[in-house]
């Protein structure tokens, strides 16, 4: 978790997409961590890497859940996750915490109980063949501290001597700190790439941490992380380090990637073809300028404006005076 940055509700209203739904939450983490379990694929991931290694679920037999569950105790929370298997009636629940908190044994009761109100089938359920939906669920954690809270609820309830709790649930806990980079690093997905960076403490260490993924991620996930680290990273490290960080993406990919100068130019090249498809002249120059005063607010050099616009370096130093 970086120092300095609201943690709190990482992972709300995570995939919980509904149309009309406005989140009040503006936390760049939320949309990191949204995006980073935003598809089937992912998900599955996620599960056949951190939760059931045993089960390798495919990514075409889960499908999410779009509905909200919302519950009488936690009336302004969402359940952070849902997902379905298709051929099943099991359900994983995912909540996201960067702080410890002691009642969750209590709140994963509470967020199950709220799911199964919501999906059992009520004429059923006093038929002797109808089988209870199956919910699994799963706390991942990503605070600086080990997680110390008790995993079952029966270990955070009163003991009656001689007798065993009729209520029981055991949540599966992912805790960033007993992951190692390199387990990590080796998993290659938008999940695993999320919870590393979750682990820098400050900006050197995150710097740290993004080259390697530069280094490990695919071409599309150098793309995607791109855009993540402009956006959601600058308010934290600065514009200069977000520059210096980029550029190393740029070099590193995966693959050979497209460059933000490249889609520039790309998109040049295509209003010239237009404009001489069209057999219009008139205006070109400045277009050319207000091409390149883009160019100029994007940080690129003079010489370069001026090989993608064919400006005069002195017509491009009147533009940024």
């Amino acid at each position: 978790m970086i120092a300095n940055v609201n943690m709190d509700e990482l992972f709300a209203v995570m995939l919980m997409e509904e149309e009309g739904v406005k989140y009040e939450t503006e936390n760049a983490h939320d949309k990191l961590f949204k995006d980073a379990l935003n598809d089937n694929c992912e998900f599955v991931e996620f599960i056949n890497n951190f939760v059931m290694k045993n089960k390798q679920l495919k990514k075409d037999e889960v499908i999410k859940v779009r509905n909200s569950y919302l519950t009488n105790t936690y009336n302004l929370k969402e359940i952070d996750v849902i997902y379905k298997e298709k051929a099943d009636d099991i359900y994983y629940i995912v909540e996201h915490q960067s702080t410890i908190d002691e009642s969750m044994p209590y709140r994963m009761l509470i967020y199950c109980t709220s799911v199964l109100s919501g999906i059992a089938e009520k004429d059923k359920l006093r038929t002797k063949q109808y089988k209870i939906p199956t919910i699994i669920p799963i706390v991942v954690y990503t605070g600086e501290k080990r997680w110390n809270v008790v995993e079952k609820l029966t270990d955070k309830q009163i003991k009656v001597e001689g007798n065993e709790s009729i209520l029981e649930l055991k949540y599966i806990l992912i805790d960033i700190n007993n992951m190692t980079d390199e387990e990590l690093l080796a998993n290659k997905t938008k999940f695993s790439f999320t919870m590393l960076i979750e682990k820098s403490r400050d900006a050197k260490d995150l710097e740290r941490r993004l080259t390697r993924i530069a280094k490990n991620c695919t071409k599309e996930q150098a793309l995607e992380m791109e855009g993540t680290i402009k956006y959601f990273y600058e308010p934290i490290l600065g514009a200069d380090a977000i520059a210096k960080i980029r550029e190393f993406f740029d070099r590193e990919g995966g693959e050979p990637i497209m460059t933000a100068v490249d889609y520039v130019k790309a998109d040049i090249e295509k209003k010239r073809e237009q404009a001489k498809r069209e057999g219009k002249q008139e205006g070109r120059q400045e277009g050319k300028i207000e091409d390149a005063k883009k160019m100029k607010n994007m940080g690129m050099e003079n010489k370069l404006i001026c090989e993608v616009t064919g400006l005069s370096e002195k017509e491009i130093e009147d533009i940024a005076g």
